[in-house]
């Protein structure tokens, strides 16, 4: 991801551009995922990231999109994590198996949670986020307690 793309989602948590820029200053809006966000296979050589997020997120562009926006924050991208959905902890908990190669995983949904709590990180889901403007920080500071570990 772009530092535009990065300051974007900085702008979207309500934070000031960097002091060398207006707000606003360059930057672009980010359209709509051009393709949806669907799990990825297990992979052969496991990424460090893993995201779980909601069904409420998975249905809804809106939600990918800011996703999409939050990995650029931690100059990310898609291609760059593991990603799945899951609706309870069950799906959540074979999730993990699937993808053993993590270092870190994020559960995104207020409903998910997992029965092992290694390197394991919950915080609300874009769809919550989007409905609930108020969530913006918490997750990004999830984000970031998540990222310090790697």
């Amino acid at each position: 991801m772009s530092n535009q793309d990065h300051l974007e989602y900085l702008e979207s948590l309500g934070f000031e551009a960097r002091p060398h820029m207006r707000k606003g200053e360059n930057l672009h809006q980010i359209p709509s995922p051009s393709a949806p966000i669907t799990p990825n296979p297990a992979p052969e050589a496991a990424k460090p990231w893993l995201f779980v997020l909601d069904h409420a997120s998975q249905s809804n562009p809106e939600a990918l999109s800011l996703f999409e926006k939050m990995l650029g924050a931690l100059k990310l991208s898609v291609q760059d994590v593991q990603t799945t959905f899951a609706s309870d902890s069950e799906s959540v908990d074979a999730a993990l198996k699937s993808y053993a190669g993590y270092k870190v995983c994020i559960l995104m949904g207020d409903s998910l949670s997992a029965s092992i709590s290694t390197n394991i990180f919950t915080t609300h889901s874009p769809a919550e986020c989007l409905a609930n403007a108020a969530f913006k920080r918490p997750i990004w500071d999830v984000l970031q307690q998540a990222q310090a570990t790697l």
